[in-house]
């Protein structure tokens, strides 16, 4: 797979995406932000609802090929 948004997220934003457990052993639910959908949508020409889409699409494939 091709990982389009992965690359433009800052570190803080790929360490979110990333991320499988919150405190206490619950899972994670990962939701990006409204400023960071409209960033990745002007640099990809895509609206906000295909950035949304592909950057869960990336955390799946993340999640599913992480070592360790």
């Amino acid at each position: 797979m091709v990982l389009k948004c992965y690359p433009l997220l800052s570190t803080r934003s790929r360490r979110a995406i990333r991320k499988r457990q919150g405190r206490f052993g619950k899972p994670y639910m990962y939701s990006p932000r409204g400023n960071l959908l409209e960033r990745l949508s002007t640099k990809l020409n895509i609206s906000k609802s295909e950035a949304y889409n592909q950057l869960m699409k990336e955390r799946e494939f993340l999640l599913e090929n992480k070592a360790g």
